[in-house]
């Protein structure tokens, strides 16, 4: 249940807060002023664009609408844009800031019930997102690496809060969440195959640790309940083949099994 939820998590953080709109509005050029049809009286103008320039005739601020997007651009005294404000007429908003060099550096926006910020780096990489997913009712967080690989996931919802930590290609590598039956950490191989947890399970009131062949069998299982602390081996085909436990009414005891799973010798 854990990594499902934060596979599902890194899934859904790839979600267009903004990507969609800014390509869009933020770049264009500076076209003549168009009219938009007749005015409707003394203090309406009508038109598609509408520029604003400083005394030197620098551009300092765009509104204008293109392709269904109507938009707000504010300038630096370089005619550089600085801001953005975006809107499509079906679809996602956002607002974004962007450097002296023309990169996006900060982003928030909405995208079909996917709300966050965004920050990039100085090569226009995003490297961070925050947002609230409707869908999962639940907030995330994000963090990139320059080559665009997550690197360290978190959620919040309700009832499977989960930290994920990931490799330099986006691989799950440890896991930490909470569920409705319980809380665990997760060790993950190269191919995604869990290889060892520590949990605790609510039913059993109990502690467990176990380690897990390439094929995610268990082959040891130390467990820490109340009453009868255990450690168990397994064979390859994950029978449990020795079993050493202490119990508080029988005391200690060493238990061997076949392949089948019966008992061959035990002591006292």
């Amino acid at each position: 249940m854990i990594k499902r939820n934060v596979i599902l998590t890194v899934g859904v953080l790839a979600m267009a807060f903004v990507g969609g709109v800014v390509g869009q509005w933020l770049f264009l050029g500076r076209p003549a002023l168009a009219q938009g049809g007749q005015a409707q009286g003394p203090v309406t103008v009508t038109a598609e664009r509408f520029e604003l320039v400083d005394e030197a005739g620098n551009l300092r601020g765009l509104f204008h609408v293109d392709e269904g997007v109507s938009a707000l651009i504010l300038h630096d005294d370089a005619s550089r844009p600085r801001i953005g404000l975006g809107v499509q007429a079906k679809g996602p908003s956002a607002v974004c800031i962007l450097d002296t060099a023309g990169q996006i550096r900060a982003a928030c926006g909405e995208d079909a019930g996917r709300y966050g910020v965004s920050v990039y780096d100085a090569n226009g990489q995003m490297r961070g997102r925050f947002g609230y997913l409707d869908e999962l009712d639940s907030a995330v967080l994000a963090m990139y690496s320059a080559a665009d690989e997550p690197r360290v996931m978190l959620q919040g919802s309700a009832d499977t809060p989960a930290l994920m930590l990931l490799d330099g290609v986006g691989r799950p590598r440890v896991a930490l969440g909470v569920t409705p039956t319980g809380a665990g950490v997760f060790l993950y191989d190269l191919q995604g195959t869990t290889r060892g947890g520590l949990t605790y399970l609510n039913r059993a009131d109990g502690v467990s640790l176990e380690f897990n062949s390439p094929t995610r069998t268990p082959r040891v299982v130390l467990r820490a309940s109340e009453d009868t602390p255990e450690l168990s081996l397994y064979d390859a085909d994950g029978e449990m083949r020795t079993s050493v436990r202490h119990s508080d009414e029988a005391g200690p005891g060493v238990t061997l099994f076949d392949a089948d799973g019966n008992e061959i010798w035990q002591t006292p």
